[in-house]
Order: C-alpha cells, then sequence, then structure tokens
C-alpha cells in the first residue's frame, strides 16, 4: 500500500467530485497552480468543439496533412495519407497525445480565443500562453539561435546540433507556461461532460474521444476491463534527463452506479513507482 511518507517529496494536487453535483468526495491543494502539459490538449479538445457548435468549425472538413508541419514530407502520423478529417485530428491529438495536432489547433483557434474560452467556463485560475513546440525548445535550451521555426526543424536540431541536457531547472522554467488547477480542470470536465457547456453531439464525440485513451498507467492501471470501458481521461507527463518529474491524469469515470470526475496533478516527482500506485490507488478506492 502506498502511505503518505513515498509521496511527501512530490508536490500533488487532485480532486475525486461527483460528476453530476460537483461535490467533493477527497481533495488536496485542489487551488495550487500546475503546468498541465498534456492535458492542456483536454482544453483545446473542448474548445474546438465550442467552436463546432458555434458553426465556426466542422468536424467533417478535411485538412491537408502537410498544413500540420510546414514541410509535405514529414509527419508524426498517418503517414499513408494526404488529408484528415478534423474529427480524426482532435481524436488523434487527444487519444495519442500528438503535440503537432495540439500546436495546430493552437494556431487555428489561437490562444488569445482559447484563453477566452476558458474565462467563459469559469477557469479562472487557468492561463494558456505557450505553444508545445516552444515550451519543449525551452527544456532543451535551444529556443534561440537557431531557432526552430517548426515540429519538424525541431526534431533535425536534436539529432544534429547541440543542445542543453534537459534538467531540473529546465522543469521550473516551463512551469510558468499553459498552467490550471485541479479545481478548474475539474469544473471543465464536468461542464463538458455533464452536458452544460457543449451540444448533445460534441459532448459525446469529446466522450469518445477521451475514452479511447491510450495511456492505461495511472488512473486506469489497477481498474478491471469492464471498469475501464467506463473511463476516459486525459493524460500529461514531462521527463528531465529520463526521469519522470511531472505528471497529469484526468478524466471522468461514468457507470450506472457512480459518475465522477478525476483529477491528478503531480510535479516535483522523485518515486514515479510510489506515485502510480498512489494515483491508481485513489481511483480504485472512489470507484468502490
Amino acid at each position: 500500500m502506498t502511505t503518505q511518507n513515498e509521496i511527501k517529496d512530490a508536490r500533488v494536487g487532485y480532486i475525486v467530485a461527483d460528476l453530476s453535483t460537483g461535490n467533493v468526495i477527497g481533495q488536496r491543494n485542489p487551488n495550487l497552480q500546475f503546468h498541465m502539459a498534456s492535458v492542456i490538449k483536454l482544453i483545446i479538445l473542448a474548445a474546438a468543439l465550442a467552436e463546432v457548435d458555434k458553426g465556426r468549425l466542422s468536424l467533417t472538413e478535411v485538412i491537408p496533412v502537410a498544413e500540420l508541419h510546414n514541410d509535405a514530407e514529414h509527419t508524426l502520423f498517418r503517414r499513408d495519407t494526404s488529408t484528415m478529417k478534423m474529427s480524426e485530428l482532435l481524436c488523434v491529438m487527444a487519444s495519442q497525445n500528438d503535440s503537432v495536432i495540439a500546436d495546430y489547433f493552437l494556431g487555428r483557434l489561437g490562444i488569445d480565443t482559447i484563453q477566452n474560452f476558458c474565462v467563459r467556463s469559469g477557469l479562472t485560475n487557468t492561463t494558456i500562453n505557450s505553444s508545445i513546440l516552444d515550451i519543449n525548445l525551452m527544456a532543451l535550451g535551444c529556443r534561440h539561435n537557431p531557432r526552430p521555426r517548426y515540429w519538424d526543424e525541431l526534431f533535425e536540431h536534436v539529432q544534429t546540433q547541440p543542445h542543453k541536457t534537459p534538467s531540473d531547472s529546465a522543469l521550473r522554467s516551463i512551469c510558468q507556461y499553459n498552467t490550471s488547477t485541479p479545481r478548474d480542470i475539474s469544473n471543465l470536465i464536468r461542464q463538458a461532460i455533464g452536458g452544460t457547456l457543449l451540444s448533445k453531439s460534441c459532448q459525446n464525440f469529446m466522450i469518445s474521444v477521451l475514452r479511447k485513451q491510450v495511456s492505461a498507467e495511472y488512473i486506469p492501471k489497477y481498474l478491471s476491463s469492464v471498469q475501464r470501458r467506463n473511463l476516459g481521461h486525459s493524460i500529461g507527463k514531462v521527463e528531465i534527463a529520463n526521469r519522470l518529474r511531472l505528471i497529469n491524469d484526468v478524466g471522468f469515470y461514468v457507470s450506472p452506479k457512480i459518475s465522477l470526475s478525476l483529477v491528478f496533478l503531480i510535479d516535483e516527482i522523485s518515486a514515479p513507482e510510489a506515485i502510480q500506485r498512489w494515483v491508481a490507488l485513489k481511483t480504485q478506492f472512489a470507484i468502490g
């Protein structure tokens, strides 16, 4: 059994709440700010679907894959296709944690639009202020001269140019960007999944996408195969010098007996396996 002593050196914030009522079942540091890492894709997904509801975007729009990279010869996914529907892109972004697609939507919607979406949704302690590419450049110490403009150039730079080995100071430097709190993320999940933020069709699309999340290391770890079918979630990680330093896992669990929002934001990690057990056991206990 994981004890509090095993995670005492980590910086932990979490909320488990009733998805229908918002009543908090358990929490710790609900208003503490954390770097979201790839959990920002949850917000991008919700913001994009809100634009679909307004008629400004269409899930059936066909998008040239080359637009995602500014280089027609390179893609991170679906190398066998030249186009993808917006619905497919959003699904790959959220379920497979694709940062290239996330940055495409950050650019397509605009960071200001996504920030305004957060404000309208009552996420008063959430700040969107950087592309994911720029955060990676900061972590690698190659944000300036020569500054890679696109993801393809970053990959080439890492392979061919000298860059700094990421350090713990790199984690501290990026933590001021794209931040939120457990309470804000929990409120977003409740609104988006609970049906008050999006139309029914967009709500169902978001639920289906989050249920396709490929990672099963944290919230789902101790759940049965039947229980996992009731779960949808979004995960984010930061590794510094091959060490896990930040893990965020957030989502929902909906069954005929219980409906929950589950938010775990954790950084300054020194014992990754203990954190994994702790998140999984907290989830298992909440679900019962």
